[in-house]
C-alpha cells in the first residue's frame, strides 16, 4: 500500500491547506496538525490525524516536535497571522524541513508596475489627493520632489529604526501607522476608506501582495509598485501536493 513514511507537522490557517492535509492524511496517520485560530480561521483537515486545537509558543512547538520526532513541517498559516517566522525558527533550529504554502493569485490589473521611481512621481504630480505609502525612503523621495507631505501617510514596521528614519525625515507622528503583521484584504479595503486615500505606493519586499491585489480589484485606489516584484518563497497548495506525491511514490 503507498503510504508516506515521514512524520509531517502542518499549522493549518487557510482551506488550501486544510484540503493539502487531508489528502496527505488519505496515506498516513502520522500528521500533526495544529489548527488554532491564531493561525488563521479554516476548516478543520479531515482523515485519521492527530489534530492540536491550542495554540503552540515556541516551547509547545519544541514539546512536539521532541515527543514526536517531526521530520517535515507545512506552514500553511494565514497570510495576517504573526506565527510564520517562529515557526520557520523552530524547523531551522531542529534541521527540520521547512515547506511554506504561499497564496496563489494574480497582480492586480490596477496595480502600474514602475521600472525607475520617475514614472510615479510623472502620475502624482497633477493630483491632490492622499497617498498611502510604505516606507522611509518613499517619504523623503516624494517630498523631495515636490509632493505635499500633508499628502502621504506611511504605513511602517513598529521599528524603532523605521520610526526615526520617518521623523528625521519631517514626518509627523499623526501620519504614521504602524503594524507588525500581514493586513489582510478586507482590513485593507477599511484603512483605505478611512484614510481617504486615492494613492497607494507599494514596496516590492513588502508582505501580502496577495492581499493587497485582492483589495486594490475591489477599490477605485490606484497603485504604483515601486520596482521589480519580489517573489514569495514557497509553493502553492496544488504545487506542494504535487512535490509530495512524488516523493513519495503516490497516485
Amino acid at each position: 500500500m503507498e503510504s508516506i513514511d515521514q512524520k509531517i507537522m502542518a499549522f493549518v490557517g487557510t482551506e488550501e491547506c486544510s484540503d493539502l492535509i487531508s489528502e496527505l492524511a488519505r496515506y498516513t496517520d502520522r500528521i500533526y496538525a495544529a489548527v488554532s485560530d491564531s493561525y488563521g480561521r479554516s476548516s478543520s483537515p479531515g482523515g485519521n490525524i492527530t489534530l492540536i486545537s491550542s495554540f503552540l509558543d515556541a516551547e509547545g512547538i519544541q514539546r512536539w516536535m521532541d515527543r514526536t520526532g517531526i521530520e517535515v513541517i507545512i506552514d500553511g498559516t494565514s497570510p495576517d497571522a504573526e506565527a510564520s517566522e517562529l515557526i520557520r525558527s523552530k524547523a531551522s533550529e531542529n534541521g527540520i524541513e521547512y515547506l511554506h504554502i504561499k497564496k496563489d493569485y494574480t497582480l492586480s490589473r490596477g496595480i502600474h508596475v514602475c521600472e525607475k521611481r520617475d514614472e510615479i512621481i510623472s502620475g502624482l504630480r497633477y493630483t491632490s489627493e492622499k497617498i498611502l505609502i510604505e516606507s522611509p525612503d518613499m517619504y523623503s523621495f516624494l517630498t523631495e520632489n515636490g509632493i505635499d507631505a500633508s499628502r502621504l501617510v506611511v504605513m511602517t514596521k513598529p521599528d524603532p529604526g523605521e520610526i526615526s528614519a520617518l521623523r528625521s525625515a519631517g514626518c509627523e507622528e499623526k501620519n504614521m501607522l504602524c503594524f507588525g503583521m500581514k493586513l489582510s484584504s478586507g482590513f485593507l479595503l477599511s484603512l483605505f476608506d478611512e484614510l481617504a486615500v486615492s494613492y497607494y505606493i507599494i514596496s516590492p519586499q513588502s508582505r501580502g501582495m496577495a492581499e493587497k491585489s485582492e483589495a486594490l480589484n475591489h477599490s477605485d485606489v490606484k497603485a504604483f509598485l515601486d520596482g521589480a516584484l519580489k517573489e514569495e518563497e514557497g509553493m502553492t497548495g496544488s504545487e506542494m501536493l504535487s512535490m509530495l506525491k512524488k516523493r513519495y511514490g503516490l497516485r
